[in-house]
């Protein structure tokens, strides 16, 4: 025999409501009723309360009143008129507090510390290129390295978790912190609900990576920065002056040899090994980070 869900049909029948507010607005309560009838069958046996109220079309313990999040369901009750009917009732109150007590008046909690990672190098600490003692170039060297980091937590009234996807390894397209934009890059985001007496908010917390612009401006701290080096480059065609033509490096037998060498500008050759050139990708999307609504 096939299971039947025993509830057949909710319907709201009632609802009122009020309450008092000090002059000031600080202070005050509310309450406020809801009624339901609710129509089930006995095909399969005998229906009780507790089935009755843990179907989802009816409000439950803490849950928000539709119209505001500021009343809270205090108490849930189902009572039986007939067989298949019975009455639900369902109290709401809500009571406002001193503007200090109330959590989504609480200012942002902001601390600062270090974050650290592990960045591969293709200089030293006086900017001169990583080469061997015959002028090839050196990769794969890494570094610890430490940079500032920012954490912010909020309370928030709301916050939609697909943001995340949004903001999360986003750079900053406006001064944020202080920080001229393309410095502060979005690295973390975690957000709790809180279900309060009578309110529900969400506790979220930022985690801000800061990179400081070595030898770019602050717009490129975040760009990509390689050297300019690769296997091909241009040389003059000895066959037609003033026409760059694509060339690999070689050995004195005319083999290519696939080492890497550095490349100037303009892609030809860099024959001085203690000058070194470099291009910068953007690889990040900026975007406001005020828009986040931490209140920085």
């Amino acid at each position: 025999m096939t299971s039947v869900w025993p509830i057949l049909d909710v319907r709201e029948t009632f609802q009122e409501g009020g309450g008092w507010q000090s002059p000031d607005g600080i202070k005050g309560s509310t309450s406020w009723t809801r009624k339901f009838t609710v129509t089930v069958t006995t095909q399969y046996g005998d229906v009780y309360a507790p089935t009755v109220l843990a179907d989802n079309r009816l409000p439950k313990n803490g849950s928000s009143h539709p119209s505001s999040p500021w009343f809270r369901c205090r108490s849930a009750t189902a009572k039986r008129v007939s067989p298949i009917m019975f009455e639900c009732d369902f109290q709401y109150k809500s009571e406002t507090k001193d503007e200090e007590e109330n959590p989504l008046k609480a200012p942002p909690d902001i601390s600062y510390s270090t974050l650290s990672s592990t960045e591969e190098i293709d200089e030293d600490i006086n900017g001169s290129p990583l080469n061997t003692a015959a002028g090839e170039p050196l990769t794969g060297i890494k570094i610890p390295v430490g940079d500032l980091s920012a954490t912010i937590t909020k309370n928030l009234a709301s916050f939609d978790p697909s943001s995340i996807y949004y903001y999360t390894n986003t750079v900053n397209s406006d001064v944020f912190l202080g920080f001229a934009p393309g410095v502060v890059r979005v690295h973390n985001i975690s957000a709790k609900i809180v279900y309060a007496e009578d309110l529900t908010y969400w506790t979220v917390t930022v985690q801000f990576h800061f990179r400081y612009p070595v030898r770019t401006e602050a717009a490129r701290a975040w760009w990509k920065r390689v050297r300019h080096e690769g296997t091909y480059y241009l040389e003059d065609d000895p066959f037609n002056a003033g026409t760059p033509i694509l060339t690999t490096a070689k050995d004195d037998n005319g083999d290519r040899i696939g080492t890497k060498v550095m490349l100037k500008p303009d892609g030809y050759k860099e024959t001085d090994n203690t000058i070194a050139h470099w291009v910068e990708f953007e690889v990040f999307r900026t975007t406001n980070l005020s828009g986040m609504g931490l209140g920085v």
